[in-house]
């Protein structure tokens, strides 16, 4: 999650995590929101499925850069999208944190993937994804300048199991502004290289936000259906 203002904020030292509330106004009143995010997930704490995502992806182009502490893959259509409570939420970025921002049972992963959905009334709604890295990773050496479009499946960074966590949170960057609805699958994906190098493969410096309050926040249990399922 990030916003346009990468000089101002980073994840260590004076400007670091701890600090980005003090950076200016927005920042301030966005980290009043009490919601915030990551949070721990346990799965002790999921019941029967109460809500349905359908995911509606299929291949498509997207232009890849770094910005904003991550690489990001965007979208050339809105063609991706899926549905929630009868609202479409199209697919407008696809970024990864190293390691994972949530945790699960109190475990960290070594990645976790997020896919930013964004409805026709500017709602919120991010996919986190938690994977382990392929077996050998071979990172590129350096982010390539060039932001020529590149044909790739978001359906691939999906897992097999359908259900996991939901609840209500915000941004993980600068503004850490919410609401944010967040579904994180429980299954861990093992990324194979071609999918991680269609990621963008960069070895990134730690960026990922530390774990906040709960605050007593219902967590419920989701799942997902795909296009033809």
């Amino acid at each position: 999650m990030y916003d346009h203002q990468e000089e101002n904020w980073s994840y260590e030292g004076k400007n670091g995590p701890e600090h980005w509330a003090e950076i200016c106004e927005i920042y301030q009143n966005a980290a009043a929101f009490p919601d915030q995010s990551p949070i721990s997930l346990g799965k002790q704490e999921l019941g029967s499925p109460s809500e349905q995502l359908s995911f509606h992806y299929k291949s498509a182009e997207f232009t890849r850069h770094f910005a904003h502490f991550a690489v990001h893959l965007t979208p050339l259509t809105p063609e991706n999208h899926l549905i929630f409570r009868q609202t479409r939420y199209n697919l407008t970025d696809i970024h990864y944190h190293m390691p994972s921002e949530h945790t699960l049972d109190h475990r960290y992963s070594p990645l976790e993937i997020h896919l930013v959905h964004r409805s026709a009334a500017d709602k919120l709604l991010v996919v986190g994804v938690l994977c382990h890295l392929p077996e050998k990773p071979r990172f590129a050496e350096k982010q390539s300048q060039e932001a020529l479009p590149r044909e790739f499946d978001p359906a691939e960074l999906l897992p097999n199991g359908r259900t996991g966590f939901h609840y209500r949170g915000s941004l993980t960057t600068p503004p850490t502004a919410g609401p944010v609805l967040w579904f994180v699958f429980e299954d861990i994906i093992s990324l194979k290289q071609p999918l991680f190098d269609a990621l963008g493969a960069l070895k990134l410096a730690k960026n990922n936000r530390p774990l906040q309050e709960k605050n007593d926040r219902p967590i419920t249990r989701f799942e997902a259906k795909k296009a033809g399922q």
